[in-house]
Protein backbone atom coordinates (compact mmCIF):
# COMPACT_ATOMS: atom_id res chain seq x y z
CA UNK A 1 0.00 0.00 0.00
CA UNK A 2 1.15 3.50 -1.10
CA UNK A 3 1.01 4.74 2.31
CA UNK A 4 3.57 2.37 3.74
CA UNK A 5 6.16 3.72 0.72
CA UNK A 6 8.13 6.40 2.79
CA UNK A 7 8.37 3.89 5.84
CA UNK A 8 11.00 1.91 4.02
CA UNK A 9 13.59 4.75 4.05
CA UNK A 10 15.37 3.95 0.66
CA UNK A 11 18.00 6.08 0.02
CA UNK A 12 17.27 9.00 -2.90
CA UNK A 13 17.60 7.32 -6.40
CA UNK A 14 18.35 3.84 -5.41
CA UNK A 15 15.57 2.73 -7.23
CA UNK A 16 16.06 2.22 -11.08
CA UNK A 17 11.87 2.50 -12.02
CA UNK A 18 9.11 2.88 -10.70
CA UNK A 19 5.98 1.94 -12.50
CA UNK A 20 2.12 3.22 -11.27
CA UNK A 21 -0.97 1.41 -11.49
CA UNK A 22 -2.58 4.58 -12.89
CA UNK A 23 -1.55 8.35 -14.04
CA UNK A 24 0.81 10.42 -11.39
CA UNK A 25 -2.03 13.09 -10.67
CA UNK A 26 -4.17 10.22 -9.36
CA UNK A 27 -2.25 10.16 -6.33
CA UNK A 28 -1.24 12.13 -3.36
CA UNK A 29 1.81 14.92 -3.98
CA UNK A 30 3.50 13.64 -0.33
CA UNK A 31 3.63 10.22 -1.91
CA UNK A 32 4.53 11.35 -5.12
CA UNK A 33 7.19 13.32 -3.69
CA UNK A 34 8.86 10.28 -2.47
CA UNK A 35 8.30 8.41 -5.51
CA UNK A 36 10.75 10.87 -7.72
CA UNK A 37 13.00 11.35 -4.96
CA UNK A 38 13.59 7.35 -4.54
CA UNK A 39 13.51 6.36 -8.09
CA UNK A 40 15.40 7.46 -11.56
CA UNK A 41 12.25 6.71 -13.60
CA UNK A 42 8.43 6.54 -12.91
CA UNK A 43 6.60 5.06 -15.26
CA UNK A 44 2.64 5.65 -14.58
CA UNK A 45 -0.04 3.89 -16.13
CA UNK A 46 2.26 1.55 -18.11
CA UNK A 47 1.15 -0.30 -21.81
CA UNK A 48 0.10 -3.78 -21.32
CA UNK A 49 2.12 -6.12 -22.48
CA UNK A 50 5.29 -3.57 -21.11
CA UNK A 51 8.25 -6.22 -19.92
CA UNK A 52 10.24 -5.13 -17.65
CA UNK A 53 13.94 -7.09 -18.05
CA UNK A 54 16.40 -8.30 -14.77
CA UNK A 55 19.33 -9.47 -16.23
CA UNK A 56 21.50 -11.65 -14.02
CA UNK A 57 25.18 -12.36 -14.66
CA UNK A 58 23.83 -16.41 -14.57
CA UNK A 59 21.28 -18.08 -15.64
CA UNK A 60 18.42 -16.72 -17.63
CA UNK A 61 17.06 -13.11 -17.12
CA UNK A 62 13.71 -12.52 -15.10
CA UNK A 63 11.03 -10.62 -16.88
CA UNK A 64 8.37 -8.62 -15.41
CA UNK A 65 4.93 -8.52 -17.92
CA UNK A 66 2.70 -5.86 -17.06
CA UNK A 67 -0.70 -7.97 -18.09
CA UNK A 68 -3.31 -4.81 -16.63
CA UNK A 69 -3.14 -1.30 -15.86
CA UNK A 70 -5.42 1.34 -14.46
CA UNK A 71 -8.63 -1.14 -14.36
CA UNK A 72 -10.74 1.29 -13.32
CA UNK A 73 -12.82 -1.57 -10.72
CA UNK A 74 -15.39 1.12 -10.09
CA UNK A 75 -15.84 2.65 -13.68
CA UNK A 76 -15.50 5.89 -11.85
CA UNK A 77 -12.55 7.37 -13.64
CA UNK A 78 -11.04 7.45 -10.60
CA UNK A 79 -7.83 6.12 -9.21
CA UNK A 80 -8.91 3.20 -6.41
CA UNK A 81 -7.21 0.52 -4.22
CA UNK A 82 -8.25 -2.07 -6.72
CA UNK A 83 -6.66 -0.23 -9.39
CA UNK A 84 -3.28 -2.39 -8.80
CA UNK A 85 -0.62 -3.60 -11.92
CA UNK A 86 -1.10 -6.79 -12.76
CA UNK A 87 2.24 -8.66 -12.87
CA UNK A 88 3.26 -11.63 -14.14
CA UNK A 89 7.14 -12.62 -13.52
CA UNK A 90 8.96 -15.18 -15.75
CA UNK A 91 11.91 -16.49 -15.39
CA UNK A 92 12.91 -19.89 -17.73
CA UNK A 93 10.14 -22.28 -17.10
CA UNK A 94 8.51 -20.81 -13.87
CA UNK A 95 6.13 -18.01 -13.72
CA UNK A 96 4.32 -16.09 -10.69
CA UNK A 97 1.14 -14.03 -11.22
CA UNK A 98 0.56 -10.94 -8.96
CA UNK A 99 -2.80 -9.28 -9.19
CA UNK A 100 -1.93 -7.23 -6.34
CA UNK A 101 -5.36 -5.61 -4.75
CA UNK A 102 -7.43 -6.38 -7.89
CA UNK A 103 -10.94 -6.84 -7.93
CA UNK A 104 -13.91 -7.35 -10.26
CA UNK A 105 -17.54 -5.83 -8.95
CA UNK A 106 -19.43 -7.08 -11.97
CA UNK A 107 -22.55 -8.89 -10.70
CA UNK A 108 -22.76 -6.28 -7.88
CA UNK A 109 -24.26 -3.02 -7.65
CA UNK A 110 -22.00 -0.37 -5.62
CA UNK A 111 -23.15 3.02 -4.83
CA UNK A 112 -21.02 5.87 -5.72
CA UNK A 113 -18.16 5.69 -2.88
CA UNK A 114 -17.95 1.89 -4.48
CA UNK A 115 -19.33 0.25 -1.14
CA UNK A 116 -21.32 -3.08 -2.48
CA UNK A 117 -25.16 -2.08 -2.10
CA UNK A 118 -26.44 -6.16 -3.40
CA UNK A 119 -25.02 -8.58 -5.12
CA UNK A 120 -26.56 -9.92 -8.58
CA UNK A 121 -26.63 -12.33 -10.73
CA UNK A 122 -23.69 -12.34 -12.36
CA UNK A 123 -23.84 -11.78 -15.71
CA UNK A 124 -20.56 -13.32 -17.45
CA UNK A 125 -21.37 -11.51 -21.27
CA UNK A 126 -20.75 -8.70 -20.25
CA UNK A 127 -16.73 -8.75 -19.22
CA UNK A 128 -15.36 -7.25 -15.96
CA UNK A 129 -12.26 -6.84 -15.12
CA UNK A 130 -10.90 -10.33 -14.40
CA UNK A 131 -12.57 -11.21 -17.54
CA UNK A 132 -11.06 -8.57 -19.35
CA UNK A 133 -7.64 -9.72 -18.19
CA UNK A 134 -7.98 -13.15 -19.49
CA UNK A 135 -9.42 -11.68 -22.92
CA UNK A 136 -6.38 -9.83 -23.32
CA UNK A 137 -4.37 -12.34 -22.88
CA UNK A 138 -5.35 -15.40 -25.51
CA UNK A 139 -4.47 -19.12 -24.97
CA UNK A 140 -2.42 -19.31 -27.91
CA UNK A 141 0.01 -17.07 -26.06
CA UNK A 142 -0.15 -19.18 -22.57
CA UNK A 143 -2.75 -16.96 -21.23
CA UNK A 144 -2.81 -15.83 -17.73
CA UNK A 145 -2.00 -18.99 -16.76
CA UNK A 146 1.13 -18.95 -13.57
CA UNK A 147 2.39 -22.07 -11.75
CA UNK A 148 2.39 -19.79 -8.56
CA UNK A 149 -0.76 -17.36 -7.61
CA UNK A 150 -0.77 -14.85 -5.15
CA UNK A 151 -4.24 -14.02 -4.77
CA UNK A 152 -5.75 -11.05 -5.34
CA UNK A 153 -6.39 -8.46 -2.42
CA UNK A 154 -5.11 -10.94 -0.07
CA UNK A 155 -7.85 -13.48 -0.53
CA UNK A 156 -11.00 -11.71 -0.78
CA UNK A 157 -13.84 -13.50 -1.79
CA UNK A 158 -16.09 -13.01 -4.25
CA UNK A 159 -15.08 -9.53 -5.30
CA UNK A 160 -11.58 -11.02 -6.26
CA UNK A 161 -10.55 -14.22 -7.14
CA UNK A 162 -14.01 -15.81 -8.97
CA UNK A 163 -13.87 -19.03 -9.94
CA UNK A 164 -13.50 -18.37 -14.01
CA UNK A 165 -10.56 -16.58 -13.39
CA UNK A 166 -8.63 -19.28 -11.04
CA UNK A 167 -9.86 -21.51 -13.32
CA UNK A 168 -7.49 -19.36 -16.51
CA UNK A 169 -5.00 -18.92 -14.24
CA UNK A 170 -4.49 -22.75 -12.96
CA UNK A 171 -1.62 -22.48 -10.66
CA UNK A 172 0.68 -25.34 -8.91
CA UNK A 173 0.44 -23.54 -5.88
CA UNK A 174 -1.53 -20.25 -4.44
CA UNK A 175 -0.77 -18.14 -1.47
CA UNK A 176 -2.29 -14.81 0.16
CA UNK A 177 -0.04 -12.37 1.83
CA UNK A 178 -2.31 -11.85 5.22
CA UNK A 179 -2.45 -13.36 8.40
CA UNK A 180 -4.06 -16.51 9.56
CA UNK A 181 -8.18 -15.73 9.37
CA UNK A 182 -9.81 -14.79 12.31
CA UNK A 183 -6.55 -12.61 13.77
CA UNK A 184 -6.66 -9.31 14.55
CA UNK A 185 -6.02 -6.88 11.57
CA UNK A 186 -6.79 -9.21 8.93
CA UNK A 187 -10.26 -7.25 7.44
CA UNK A 188 -11.66 -11.29 6.39
CA UNK A 189 -8.81 -11.86 4.43
CA UNK A 190 -8.29 -14.47 3.42
CA UNK A 191 -11.92 -15.33 3.13
CA UNK A 192 -12.51 -19.15 3.92
CA UNK A 193 -15.02 -19.60 1.35
CA UNK A 194 -11.88 -18.72 -1.12
CA UNK A 195 -9.87 -21.52 0.26
CA UNK A 196 -12.77 -23.84 0.53
CA UNK A 197 -12.97 -23.56 -3.32
CA UNK A 198 -9.55 -23.60 -4.51
CA UNK A 199 -9.88 -26.92 -2.74
CA UNK A 200 -12.10 -28.66 -4.65
CA UNK A 201 -9.50 -27.77 -7.25
CA UNK A 202 -6.41 -28.59 -5.89
CA UNK A 203 -4.73 -30.27 -3.32
CA UNK A 204 -4.25 -28.78 0.08
CA UNK A 205 -0.76 -28.89 0.25
CA UNK A 206 -0.70 -26.52 -3.16
CA UNK A 207 -2.48 -23.57 -0.33
CA UNK A 208 -0.49 -21.78 2.05
CA UNK A 209 0.03 -18.34 3.79
CA UNK A 210 2.60 -15.54 3.66
CA UNK A 211 2.75 -12.92 6.37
Amino acid sequence: HLNLFPKLNVPTRTVNAAYLGCSKNDYPTSIMSWITSAANTVVADPNINTVVSICGSTGPQINIRVLASNTDVYNTKVCSNGDSLVLRLEYGHFTLLLPGDLEDYSGFTYDQNGYITSRIKDVYGKPGVLRTVINNWPKRSGGIASAVYRFAHHGTWPNGNKPFFLQAVQPQYAFSSSKLPGTAGTFNHPNCELYIITWLHWPRETLFHFK
